[in-house]
């Protein structure tokens, strides 16, 4: 179990594979923060409706907010984890804001596989679920 996990996103639209992302990453820590993007390109919807939505969810613990360089006044060293949807694994944006994170820190991606039920690959810090 992990005391404090973050995971990284637009969440434009919450649905229920966000929702599952939330319940896993919930599952193994004490602490849920979601760092929301604001990036009035990919988004639809307002900041402060997405961050409402999200801690509606229940399953969310703190939210902050990343502009769309993926930069945040946030203290970002209390992470022990990072849950990412495996739609990220590729992104560059993203590589370098987990580099700025603890090297203590454990990677682990989400990504819909055959199955729903997460199982943990892990590599150093990296695990992929799938």
């Amino acid at each position: 179990m992990y005391k404090n996990v973050l995971s990284v996103g637009i969440f434009d639209i919450l649905h229920p594979g966000h929702i599952r992302l939330f319940e896993f990453a919930k599952s193994i820590s004490q602490n849920l923060t979601v760092a929301l993007i604001d990036d009035t390109k990919h988004s639809t919807r307002e900041i402060n409706v997405r961050k409402k939505e999200i801690l509606k969810c229940g399953l969310v613990d703190n939210v902050i907010v990343l502009d769309e360089d993926l930069n945040t006044e946030a203290t970002l060293e209390k992470f022990d984890a990072v849950i990412q949807g495996s739609e990220f694994e590729e992104n560059e944006a993203f590589k370098n804001f987990v580099s700025k994170l603890s090297e203590k820190v454990k990677l682990i991606y989400w990504g819909a596989g055959i199955s729903l039920r997460p199982t943990m690959a892990s590599n150093k810090n990296i695990s992929r679920i799938a």
